[in-house]
């Protein structure tokens, strides 16, 4: 089949036009809210230092866990984002992706300790949603304690409150914790805790 060269141009017109049409860009799925608006100003940062590295810690860049709950029974997913060098931090959603950091009605969760993981259950059945936290990495076992933050319902203000009992539940677990998760194993109504830890 040969093809006449008046048409070559028309060909040429006829294909740019298509791969032009073909390559729109399709709006993406997701959008980048800043800080600004959402309210959300977390940052796991870690910085390295000589007596500090990958070398002396080879799991410091494991990072953090991050729970998701609703905390004050009103529908919408708050927020939870533990740290390693830094605080931890709870963001109540005021809806329209607008979060508030509550972090004071826990507390002593603002602590020295690295916060690698966060569980969230109703560990006590009274209908709210309580907090784990796991702790890892420090070679003194006080800072690594992990944290049992049980519910104390509402304040005036309509945020949760909580209070830490990990001793008195007998969850202060000084094991190196990576991870946690609550469930009802033998289904007689009491959540048991599973805990996920790297070797000692």
């Amino acid at each position: 089949m040969s093809i006449d060269s008046r048409s070559i141009p028309v060909l040429a017109i006829c294909t740019l036009t298509i791969l032009c049409f073909s390559c729109k860009k399709e709006k993406t799925r997701f959008e980048k809210l800043e800080s600004s608006y959402t309210g959300i100003h977390f940052a796991n940062s870690i910085l390295e230092k000589d007596s500090f590295n990958i070398m002396h810690n080879e799991y410091m860049y494991n990072g953090g866990g991050v729970g998701v709950g609703d905390l004050n029974l009103d529908g919408l997913p708050d927020l939870i984002f533990t740290g390693n060098k830094v605080a931890s931090r709870i963001y109540l959603n005021r809806g329209d992706m607008h979060f508030e950091d509550i972090t004071e009605t826990a507390i002593g969760l603002d602590s020295s300790q690295w916060i690698s993981g966060v569980a969230m259950a109703d560990v006590n059945a009274d209908g709210l949603v309580d907090l784990y936290f796991t702790s890892t990495t420090s070679r003194n076992p006080e800072l690594r304690k992990n944290q049992l933050w049980i519910h104390q319902g509402m304040d005036t203000q309509g945020k949760p409150k909580f209070e830490n009992k990990a001793a008195e539940y007998g969850l202060d677990d000084t094991g190196y914790g990576v991870h946690a998760a609550f469930l009802d194993y033998d289904l007689d109504g009491v959540r048991p805790r599973t805990c996920h830890r790297r070797c000692q």
